[in-house]
């Protein structure tokens, strides 16, 4: 019974990890804009966690001329024993931007480039980085 109990925790963590490992973009990662942000939204797994490392954890757009684009905002995260910021659960990262009068807004579309690196306590995954074009006015089809 006990070697049961043992295999089945295994074959149960093993799954974790295979899911886990298996984690793309669109299962974690959704881009939207909102007024006048770029906001990307990381839903983490349960068990884990993103370290903000501005090369791991990131949101970047292409220049666009006429408008200003801000320093990412980024969430505030919980230091653990080794001095790194970790988040869990549910975090957004937001882009802020300005548009000058004379940019056509209909004509505006962004080229966003989000990306993001999974951890456990132990190990973490493979970077995944995201690229995605949005306008800056959704059109209707």
């Amino acid at each position: 019974m006990k070697k049961f109990i043992v295999i089945l925790l295994v074959m149960l963590n093993l799954s974790l990890i295979w899911a886990a490992e298996n984690a793309t973009a669109e299962d974690v990662l959704s881009v939207k804009i909102e007024a006048d942000s770029i906001v990307a939204t990381f839903v983490i797994p349960q068990d884990m966690h993103l370290t903000i490392q501005k090369d791991y954890f990131y949101l970047d757009v292409d220049p666009i001329e006429g408008i200003t684009f801000e320093e990412t905002i980024y969430p505030k995260g919980k230091m653990d024993d080794y001095g790194f910021e970790n988040v869990y659960g549910t975090v957004q990262l937001i882009k802020k931007f300005t548009i000058d009068d004379k940019v056509d807004r209909e004509k505006v579309e962004f080229k966003i480039y989000a990306g993001f690196q999974l951890c456990y306590d132990s190990y973490c995954e493979a970077p995944v980085d995201a690229e995605y074009t949005l306008p800056l006015i959704p059109q209707n089809n």
